[in-house]
């Protein structure tokens, strides 16, 4: 039988690597439709495009552009700030704030919009994308239920936020402090360093992350006194890895693919944190996770439709 849009996989493997060391490989996956991953880079560039122009107009083109994806998305997620200023170069810094609130979806999907005002919306991120030399080329940090969103484009094409136009490089630094609260306890990392790659074939376009190095903790004292070498484990040798993006299945198919491997020694620190882990996780399955798939078929039906009016546009 012929995959259906928005048909999901889940699969979570654990291995033993030795006494106490185990590796987690985890892989999430829904049919999306028939647009081929390759066409993306085209979306990609109108959205930037559109960003080159005045915040109003923006609005209006991402309405007007995807209509059908707006309105699915809209009622997790509302736009509040568009500032686009131009620059010397002919290029745009855009500013974009981006507002998270569950309550619109509580009525369809009660479960789902519960779990993101437990976990999502209380939480404090920033991932800020730079080149080698230091130079940001994007940042995204949320608190307050707000994400705001940073960059600069010029003809379609992200720019380093300060600096001469140049065309961005396929390896990136990813700098990433994320704190979120789960039971009594907030727990969050800082200046935790990988390595950024833009997956670019004709049929696969993804993010490719490792990170190798350990961040700074911050956990309550009840974990702070568990800790031990175990803890940096997971980030020595190929460290942590995580790959999201778009491919071609063996039935032409486009899936879209979310990937962790991550290696763990056992310990008293890491069953603490498993156990927070799980505590999430419970939460999710169930009702959450079946109302999640509900309203991302419903987004992959609108964004389907409204990139294969995209793409018709475009040829």
């Amino acid at each position: 039988m012929p995959a259906k849009l928005g048909d999901q996989r889940h699969a979570i493997s654990v291995s033993q690597r030795g006494n106490d060391d185990w590796f987690w490989h985890t892989v999430v996956e829904h049919h999306v439709g028939a647009i081929p991953p390759a066409r993306l880079n085209d979306i990609a560039k109108a959205l930037f495009l559109s960003a080159e122009r005045p915040g109003s107009a923006m609005r209006a083109d991402y309405r007007d552009g995807f209509p059908r994806t707006t309105t699915a998305l809209g009622r997790l997620l509302s736009m509040d700030t568009i500032i686009a200023a131009s620059q010397l170069d002919g290029s745009t810094l855009v500013s974009m704030q981006i507002r998270i609130d569950a309550r619109n979806i509580a009525a369809q999907f009660p479960a789902y919009a519960k779990y993101i005002q437990k976990y999502v919306e209380p939480a404090k991120y920033r991932y800020r994308l730079a080149d080698r030399l230091g130079n940001d080329w994007f940042d995204a940090q949320a608190a307050n239920r707000v994400l705001t969103l940073r960059f600069r484009t010029k003809g379609g094409a992200l720019q380093p936020l300060t600096g001469a136009a140049r065309p961005m490089p396929d390896t990136l630094v990813l700098n990433v402090d994320a704190l979120a609260k789960i039971g009594f306890f907030s727990v969050g990392v800082s200046n935790m360093v990988g390595e950024f790659v833009h997956i670019s074939t004709p049929r696969e376009r993804a993010w490719q992350i490792r990170f190798t190095r350990e961040p700074k903790w911050h956990l309550p004292l009840i974990a702070e006194r568990l800790l031990s070498s175990a803890i940096r484990h997971p980030f020595e040798g190929t460290g942590v890895y995580f790959k999201l993006g778009f491919r071609t299945g063996p039935t032409g198919q486009t899936i879209s693919e979310r990937v962790v491997d991550a290696a763990v020694r056992e310990s008293a620190i890491m069953r603490w944190l498993g156990n927070l882990g799980f505590t999430a996780m419970s939460d999710f399955a169930g009702n959450v996770e079946e109302e999640e798939n509900r309203f991302l078929v419903e987004l992959f039906r609108g964004m389907r439709a409204d990139m294969e009016r995209l793409v018709a546009t475009t040829r």
